[in-house]
C-alpha cells in the first residue's frame, strides 16, 4: 500500500463557543498532536484519550475521537481505532453545517484503517457514500478520490482507478501534495500495464513537485517508483541505485517504517531477477514480519509477499515450500476478493512461473490454464496481465514442443490493444 498524505490530525484550532473556555482541553490535545508529530504514538494515544475525557463540546469530542483513532492506527491497534473514528464521524454528521467539512478527512482516515484490516468492501462503500452525499470540492474531494483510486488499484480495478486519479488532478484548488498522490497512482497503474515511458513521466512529475516543496521523503517515493519502473523493464542496473537511495531515506525516518518495508520488497524483486534467492528471502522475511504485524496474517499485502517468497523458494529448488507459500497466498486472495477474482488469477500466473523455474513444465502449464480461465473473463482490467500470461504460457508450450497451441496463444496475445 502507498500513502503519501498522512491521515488528518486536527491542529491550529481556533477559539470560540465550539471549545471550552478554560483552555485545558486544547492544552492536552495540542500535546497529543506534538507527540504524534515526533512519532511517539503511545504518548499521543494517551493524551488524546485524556482530551476525550476533558471534552465538553461536540467539536472537542469529535476531534479527540478522530485523533485517538489515528494514533491507535499508528500503533497497529486497528480494532480499537475503528470505533473511535466511527464515533468521530457520527459526531460530525450530527453537528451543525460548520462541521460537514470534517466528514471527508475522518472518512478518509476510517477508510485507511479499514483497508489496513483488509476490509476493502467496507472502505469502498464508505468512500463512495462520502462522495455521493457531500458536495465536496477542492482538497476534500481530492482526498477521497485519491483514496478510492488507490483502493481500486489494489483490487486490480485499473480502469476505474485511473478515472478517479484523473478526476482528482482535474479538481480545482487541490493542494500540491494531493496532486503528487494522484500522479503517483497513475505512475503505478502505468507500470502495472507495462507503459514504461508514461510511468517514468509521472514519477518525474512527482519528483519535481517534491523538490519544489523541499519534501525529501516524497522525492524518495519518486526514486523508488522510478526504480520499480526500471525493474519492471528488467534493467536492474538502473533500478538498484534508486531503490537503495530511497531505502536509506525511509530507514532514517521513524514515520516511514511502512515506506521502508515497501521499498525492501522491491529490493527483494531485484534479487530475484538477479537469481539471488537467499538475499530475496532474507529481505522478504523482514517485510513479511512488518506487514503481518501491521495488517494481520490474512491481508492481501501479506499474500503478495507470500507469492514472492514462493518465487524465491522455487529459485532455490525448494518447490514444496514454494507451493505452500502460493497455496496460502491463494487462500487469502480468494477469501478477500473471490475465487474468480483477478487477484486470484494473478496468484495462479505467478505460481506457474515458479513451477516453470523449478523445472516442472506440466505443473506450470496447469497453473497457467487456471490463470487464463480467470483472466479471460476479467475484461479491460485484466487485459495487460492476460497478455503477459499468454506470452509466457506460449513460451512454455514451445519448450514442451506444443507448437500449435503456442501459436494460438501468441495470436491471442497480439490481439491485445491497450486502451
Amino acid at each position: 500500500m502507498r500513502a503519501l498524505v498522512a491521515l488528518t490530525v486536527y491542529v491550529s484550532l481556533g477559539t470560540g463557543p465550539a471549545f471550552s473556555a478554560d483552555g485545558q482541553w486544547k492544552l492536552i490535545h495540542d500535546q497529543g498532536v506534538a507527540a504524534l508529530q515526533r512519532a511517539d504514538f503511545q504518548a499521543a494515544a494517551q493524551l488524546f484519550q485524556q482530551s476525550w475525557d476533558l471534552a465538553a463540546t461536540p467539536v472537542e469530542y469529535g476531534l479527540s475521537a478522530n485523533d485517538l483513532g489515528v494514533a491507535l492506527h499508528r500503533l497497529n491497534r486497528d480494532n480499537e481505532a475503528v470505533p473511535w473514528l466511527e464515533r468521530a464521524l457520527t459526531i460530525w454528521k450530527r453537528n451543525d453545517d460548520r462541521d460537514q467539512r470534517r466528514i471527508a478527512p475522518t472518512s478518509e482516515a476510517l477508510a485507511a484503517v479499514l483497508r489496513a484490516q483488509g476490509r476493502y468492501p467496507s472502505a469502498e462503500r464508505l468512500l463512495r457514500e462520502t462522495l455521493l452525499n457531500l458536495a465536496l470540492q477542492g482538497e476534500e474531494k481530492a482526498l477521497i478520490l485519491n483514496m478510492l483510486g488507490d483502493l481500486m488499484r489494489e483490487q486490480g480495478k485499473s480502469v476505474e482507478s485511473r478515472e478517479l486519479f484523473e478526476e482528482a488532478l482535474a479538481t480545482p484548488g487541490v493542494p500540491w501534495k494531493m496532486l503528487a498522490e494522484a500522479h503517483s497512482g497513475l505512475a503505478d497503474l502505468d507500470r502495472d500495464n507495462n507503459f514504461w515511458g508514461e510511468s517514468a513521466a509521472e514519477w518525474n512529475t512527482v519528483a519535481a513537485l517534491a523538490r519544489e516543496h523541499h519534501d525529501w521523503t516524497l522525492e524518495a517515493v519518486a526514486w523508488r517508483g522510478m526504480g520499480a519502473t526500471w525493474l519492471g523493464q528488467g534493467n536492474t542496473a538502473r533500478a538498484e541505485p534508486l531503490l537503495r537511495r530511497a531505502l536509506s531515506i525511509f530507514e532514517s525516518d521513524p514515520h516511514s517504517v511502512d515506506q521502508a518495508a515497501s521499498t525492501l520488497s522491491f529490493m527483494a524483486q531485484l534479487y530475484l531477477d538477479e537469481d539471488k534467492p537467499a538475499l530475496a528471502e532474507e529481505a522478504l522475511t523482514r517485510v513479511l514480519a512488518n506487514d503481518e504485524r501491521s495488517f494481520g496474517e490474512t491481508h492481501p499485502q501479506v499474500a503478495l509477499l507470500l507469492e514472492m517468497l514462493g518465487d524465491a523458494a522455487a529459485l532455490a529448488n525448494r518447490i514444496d515450500s514454494a507451493r505452500a507459500y502460493y497455496g496460502r497466498a491463494l487462500r487469502i486472495m480468494a477469501e478477500r476478493f473471490g475465487e474468480n477474482s483477478m487477484m486470484a488469477g494473478a496468484v495462479f500466473a505467478n505460481w506457474a512461473v515458479a513451477e516453470q523455474r523449478a523445472g516442472d513444465p506440466s505443473q506450470a502449464a496447469a497453473e497457467f490454464e487456471k490463470a487464463l480461465a480467470i483472466l479471460r473473463a476479467g475484461g479491460r482490467d485484466a487485459a495487460a496481465l492476460r497478455a503477459t500470461v499468454l506470452a509466457r504460457y506460449a513460451n512454455l508450450l514451445k519448450s514442451m514442443h506444443r507448437e500449435k497451441e503456442a501459436h494460438a496463444l501468441l495470436a491471442e496475445a497480439r490481439g491485445f490493444r491497450p486502451n
